[in-house]
């Protein structure tokens, strides 16, 4: 899986609390028990990086979509 993140400058509502935070804060509070639970399954993190370049291509997507960020998991899908 590859996630594409666009975080959105200054305060944003909590989609929970509505609290007034960062944008980087409402991923932070994602992404915790997310990746608790991946590396409890045996994934993990395969890289993450910050968007630093222009905007080159797009499949699927309009436009330039302001991409901050990109990160890919490996998952283990166990079935019992």
């Amino acid at each position: 899986m590859q996630n594409f993140v666009a975080l959105q400058a200054g305060k944003i509502p909590h989609p929970v609390t509505g609290e007034q935070v960062d944008a980087q804060e409402v991923i932070d509070s994602y992404f915790k028990p997310f990746a608790k639970a991946l590396f409890k399954r045996g994934g993990h993190p395969v890289f993450m990086a910050r968007k630093v370049g222009g905007y080159i291509d797009s499949w699927n997507c309009d436009g330039d979509p302001q991409w901050a960020a990109t990160a890919m998991m490996h998952f283990m899908l166990v079935s019992f």
